[in-house]
């Protein structure tokens, strides 16, 4: 029997990324459903993930400070800027996570 959960530890944060419960009768079957279901984890959830952990430094970033924060490159085409402060941030109606 083998329980897993993979997690995505980001500068600020930490992402759920999936987890697993597999009982097999070999080691060699074990691992190789270990294996596929991490990779298939990531491979599912990667560019949500990357999203999310982007947004949540930038917000972090804004609420500590009154200047401007730099955008990170993963949400600069979403947001059309590469420096914002809290107001602009907010006059963009912000981001889903």
């Amino acid at each position: 029997m083998c329980f897993y959960t993979t997690h995505y530890v980001g500068g600020t944060n930490k992402t759920f990324m999936g987890g697993g419960i597999y009982i097999s009768k070999t080691a060699g079957d074990m691992a190789d459903n270990f294996v596929a279901s991490v990779a298939q984890d990531i491979a599912e959830r990667w560019n949500e993930i990357s999203r999310t952990n982007a947004i949540e430094m930038m917000e972090s970033c804004l609420f500590l400070t009154q200047s401007s924060c730099a955008v990170p490159e993963r949400l600069q085409g979403e947001l059309k800027a590469k420096i914002l402060n809290m107001s602009q941030y907010m006059q963009k109606g912000g981001l889903k996570k």
